[in-house]
């Protein structure tokens, strides 16, 4: 059942969303797959969006961890959260994700008295590393690596301790 479940969250957080942005490249409704305007993230955000949180409640089927499904859902609250501030700003989404990383490993050294303090500093370095690569290609600035940062720990610390 691993392979399945596997299967089924690569396919609903990574292969159905990456195709529907093709599509909406070939149909001409965003410039690139690189989404360097905040309007061009939009639609793939609202589809990431939907597209996770039917992940993470049908995961409830599937022999996992609950963990596994509140970590899904905290990615589409983060989703949310970035695709709300659009109009005021193109937070970064990799820093989201690194984000929700870091909250998973708050939480879970947390929730089961573990000592994570490696996996935590190996995460925060990764975090600085990833960016400053973004601040470096001025893909974002500070204030939208910081902003995509937060947004992935509180969405994903949320989802993961309250839904």
């Amino acid at each position: 059942t691993l392979i399945y479940t596997s299967a089924f969250i690569l396919t609903g957080t990574y292969a159905l969303p990456g195709f529907i942005s093709l599509l909406l490249q070939q149909m001409g409704l965003i410039k690139s797959l690189r989404m360097e305007e905040a309007s061009a993230r939009r639609w793939p955000f609202i589809i990431g969006f939907i597209f996770y949180l039917f992940t993470a409640l049908y995961l409830r089927i599937f022999p996992v961890p609950q963990e596994t499904g509140r970590f899904l859902m905290g990615a589409a609250v983060s989703l949310g959260l970035l695709t709300v501030l659009l109009p005021v700003m193109k937070a970064s989404a990799h820093m989201a994700g690194m984000g929700g990383l870091l909250a998973l490993v708050i939480y879970v050294g947390d929730a089961y008295g573990v000592d994570l303090f490696f996996y935590l500093a190996a995460v925060m370095l990764m975090s600085g590393f990833l960016g400053s690569a973004r601040l470096h290609l001025k893909a974002h600035t500070s204030l939208e690596v910081g902003v995509g940062f937060l947004c992935g720990l509180g969405g994903t610390l949320t989802a993961l301790h309250y839904l």
